[in-house]
């Protein structure tokens, strides 16, 4: 009785460690990296940061298409092809051995990653997966109407049941989603209606929203940290009737990546944050606990406390803090910009010079032509084993080797210890 009290908590925290250390230890950029032939599609992934949001995934199916498939769409706007590539994500797990086990004439739906956008009418995110009498396996939009889509092609990997990723012989193609441009965004409404409303007022004022506006309109896009209407009352932050105008500009800059960043991007974001500010000690960081995303200036901490707005290529999140920047305010939070001279003044001294003009960053480099090989875009984890057969094989499948080797010692460990009570 003692023992099985004992082996049983092991026992639990064993599967659950297991289950721990299975979930997202994936990379779908790397995973495609050994593909060539799919470099156009992993580099979209990549510059949509559509690979961020699968790799946050615990269960998912990416649908990949060679670089000459790609090429049909690769003159449309950013945003729409974005839409395109969610619509090749399906929120289920699908290999080879489970498309094989569908029988003749049966039609099954899976929810895809457009579905979660909120903007998907008309089942245009679900894909409807058939098998036809010859055994061929089709992947086509749910929308009514739709004609018979591409079909299944090969398994490229899978890693446990947490990601298969399958290629399919052409686009699923839903030509509402094509013609979608980027979205139009009125920056000061939405910051206004997110409680936002002191932020909203400084940069309008300051006319900050009009480079916040030339930004979102770069290939790049960009990210908008807007604090809430309490976070300027509180300690530290200063009247910024008394700021000086460059000054002001400059934290309000501050307060915006020269990049779109969704939620998934920032948990998974390394090293310093480009921010929209003039240069000098304007960098962010993030780090995520949980669902929870922290921004560190080097002066104040600022945890994001709702999304605004995620639409390609703008996101804008209401965060509890104003950001204050180590080169304006030191390393701690006490306020020094330089405050606005009296009437009497005619010569000022601020404290910093006036921020340079800021210049949009050059757009996004084209997808690499069809025949070009490539990594398609930056890798962000580690090779490992995989669990399933046949994985051993593949040099890179994107699981994290450091997981298997804590798991190892941790099975190690309770071994031992099983034989001391055995």
């Amino acid at each position: 009785m003692v023992t099985s009290n004992i082996l049983l908590p092991i026992f639990t925290l064993l599967v659950l460690l297991s289950v721990f250390y299975g979930v997202s230890a994936f990379n779908i950029t790397e995973i495609l990296d050994s593909n060539p032939s799919l470099s156009d599609f992993n580099s979209y992934l990549t510059r949509t940061k559509l690979a961020d949001t699968i790799n946050a995934q615990g269960t998912v199916t990416v649908l990949a298409v060679s670089n000459s498939a790609m090429s049909a769409i690769s003159g449309n706007s950013t945003a729409a092809i974005k839409n395109i590539l969610a619509l090749h994500v399906l929120l289920d797990f699908y290999d080879d051995i489970k498309l094989h086990n569908l029988k003749v004439g049966d039609n099954t739906t899976a929810t895809t990653l457009y579905q979660t956008t909120g903007v998907a009418q008309d089942r245009t995110g679900e894909v409807n997966i058939t098998v036809g009498k010859g055994g061929d396996v089709r992947f086509t939009s749910a929308q009514p109407g739709s004609k018979p889509g591409p079909e299944f092609v090969k398994e490229i990997n899978h890693i446990g049941f947490h990601i298969s990723v399958l290629e399919i012989s052409d686009l699923i193609i839903v030509k509402s989603l094509l013609t979608s441009g980027p979205p139009d965004v009125n920056i000061t409404a939405v910051v206004e209606g997110g409680g936002c409303k002191t932020f909203a007022s400084l940069i309008s004022n300051s006319g900050v929203v009009k480079t916040y506006m030339k930004q979102m309109s770069s290939d790049g896009g960009i990210t908008i940290f807007a604090p809430k209407d309490e976070a300027f009352k509180a300690k530290g932050v200063p009247d910024f009737a008394n700021v000086s105008n460059a000054d002001l500009v400059s934290i309000l800059l501050f307060h915006a990546l020269n990049n779109y960043a969704p939620i998934n991007t920032l948990k998974s974001a390394k090293g310093e944050l480009k921010t929209l500010a003039p240069p000098g000690n304007y960098g962010l960081t993030a780090t995520a606990v949980g669902s929870v995303v922290t921004l560190h200036t080097g002066v104040d901490d600022s945890k994001i406390v709702g999304t605004l707005k995620d639409e390609f290529p703008v996101v804008i999140y209401a965060v509890d803090t104003v950001l204050l920047p180590e080169e304006l305010f030191g390393n701690s939070t006490s306020p020094v910009p330089a405050p606005v001279p009296g009437t009497d003044s005619p010569t000022p001294s601020p404290k910093v010079k006036p921020p340079s003009p800021v210049q949009t960053p050059d757009a996004s480099p084209p997808a690499p032509p069809a025949d070009e090989g490539g990594n398609g875009g930056d890798s962000g984890g580690s090779d490992d084993n995989s669990p399933s057969a046949g994985d051993d094989e593949n040099p890179k499948n994107g699981a994290v080797h450091g997981n298997v080797a804590l798991l190892t010692v941790v099975v190690s460990a309770v071994s031992v210890i099983i034989s001391f009570v055995m």
